[in-house]
């Protein structure tokens, strides 16, 4: 392993899966986490309810809320798609490479 932290990781280049986890799932609308879950097809998923997905989003906006252990990208998913599309991909990662500040919220409304 060639990085230390997710933030290491992302200064390097190096794209790990929690990164592209959080990406994919964070400040996302009901309507937009289930269609994606729908979408993924895996059979460990076909029976989460709404309501379970709804309580998840719930703590971990919570979570994150408060979280102060380590710098923070809020990224809106609803708008830019790093898991489907390279290009938001890109521009997600090139911001990241670029934080300014402990706590950022990213919003693209190009």
């Amino acid at each position: 392993m060639s990085w230390t932290t997710q933030m290491n990781a992302a200064r390097k280049g190096i794209v790990t899966d929690q990164m592209r986890t959080v990406a994919a799932k964070e400040n996302l609308p009901l309507e937009t986490l289930m269609e994606r879950i729908r979408r993924r097809g895996m059979d460990a998923e076909r029976r989460i309810s709404e309501t379970y997905v709804q309580r998840v989003a719930e703590r971990f906006a919570r979570f994150f809320y408060q979280y102060d252990a380590a710098p923070l990208f809020i990224v809106d998913a609803e708008v830019l798609n790093p898991v489907d599309h390279d290009d938001d991909f890109e521009l997600l990662l090139d911001r990241l490479r670029n934080m300014r500040s402990y706590r950022e919220f990213f919003a693209y409304a190009g």
